[in-house]
Order: structure tokens, then sequence, then C-alpha cells
């Protein structure tokens, strides 16, 4: 199976909000087995406290310094490493087995559920997590991602009150249109005073809100991508 790319310029990073959601009673759509078929690659976006950069120039040079990882993907050929070929198998409209990637063989049972213009992928299981008081806290990182797991439970440690239990099930987050799924993904770059810190294809959409939580030298770089699924 060969994998197309299609090399988007982006206007709006948020665009697939605009498709509608639908009950799970189509079984027509919600049945039968889909994989990546196809990666929708947009260009890297570069902010600044004051803003968007737009000059092509200067975002290629920050990339060209940052991107020691390659967490950014270009126009080049397609690799197990940048494009997860996932594969997302139906049950029933309401239960499925979604594997992330062919490769990691990891096959994980979930809930089909439609919300907020997503189809969200729920884990069966719910996982606790030990996270500090900053978790919940205005930053950056907190406010980069739009969407959140459907269930979270926050408990305060009664050990150590800097630290909160997260009790929660997992989604993956996927949006459907006809007989097509796409799962968003958001890749970046955040240089700030305590160093350069990065993340590759969080499963997700960026919220730009989170601009105005930068500070005067700090630079942000994000590139969204997609995998699109059709049925096999």
């Amino acid at each position: 199976m060969s994998i197309q790319i299609k090399n988007l310029c982006v206007t709006s990073c948020l665009v697939i909000l605009m498709i509608g959601c639908k009950d799970n009673t189509d079984k027509g759509v919600f049945s039968g087995t889909y994989v990546t078929q196809e990666v929708e690659i947009n260009d890297v976006r570069l902010f600044t406290s004051a803003g968007e950069i737009e000059n092509t120039t200067i975002i290629n040079s920050f990339i060209e310094r940052h991107d020691k990882n390659q967490y950014f993907v270009k126009n080049t050929p397609v690799n197990s490493a940048s494009f997860l070929v996932s594969t997302l198998k139906f049950l029933s409209p309401n239960e499925a087995i979604f594997t992330y990637s062919v490769y990691s063989n990891n096959p994980y049972p979930v809930s089909v559920i439609n919300k907020n213009n997503f189809v969200y992928l729920e884990s069966k299981d719910t996982v606790v997590q030990v996270k500090n008081i900053y978790y919940d806290s205005e930053t950056v990182y907190n406010k980069m991602l739009t969407y959140k797991a459907l269930y979270a439970d926050s408990v305060q440690s009664e050990s150590d009150v800097s630290q909160f239990s997260i009790k929660t099930k997992p989604c993956y987050f996927m949006t459907q249109s006809d007989a097509v799924f796409k799962l968003p993904r958001v890749s970046y770059i955040y240089v700030e005073q305590y160093g350069v810190h990065g993340s590759l294809n969080l499963n997700n959409l960026f919220n730009p809100d989170c601009i105005s939580l930068m500070r005067d030298n700090d630079t942000l770089a994000v590139q969204q991508t997609q995998l699109i699924l059709k049925r096999q």
C-alpha cells in the first residue's frame, strides 16, 4: 500500500473543526477497517509573544538551528518514523480496535464516542498518574493543545500538597466525514529561558491561545499534520 502526501499551506490549524459529528448508528461508516492512506502536512508556523512570524527565511533559519531531532517533516519520502500507518477496525458502531502504528503491533481496544465535533477513541482502562501542582496552571504547555480526555479526575495527594493523582481514560482524537477519518497531530519546538523543549506527533490540535502566555524572548514553532484513514 502506498501513501500519498499532500503539502498544505496553513490558513488555520483548526479548520477541521468545521466537520460535523455524526451519530454512531451510521453503521455504513462506523464499520469495517480503516487504514492510513494519505498524510496531510502543513507548513511550520513560528510565534513570539508579539504574534506570528510569516517570514519564510526566519522560519527556515529557526528550524535549521533548533530542529536537531527532526520533529518537523517536509515533502520527503514517507518513512515509518515520521508517519505512523494506523489501523481502525470497528467491532460495532461503538467499539473498535485501534492500532496507532502497524509497526508497533499494539492493538488498542476503545469505545467510540462522538462529541464536540470529534470522534473520541476512549481507552477501556483507567490510568492513574502523579502530577505536580503546576499541571493545572496557566502555562504555554498546558494551553497549547485543544482537546483533553473526556474523563479525568484529580485528587490531591494527602502526603504531598504539591502533587495530584490524575485518574483518566486516555483518548485518541479523530474527525470523520463521509467514509474518511482524520487523526490530527501536533509537533512543536519551544525555545524559552529554561532551554529548548519539543515533542513529536501529539494527537491533538494546536491552540493559538497559548501565545498570550509566552514571555518576551520565547519562540514557539508548531507543525500540524493529519493521518487520513480510509476504508481498506
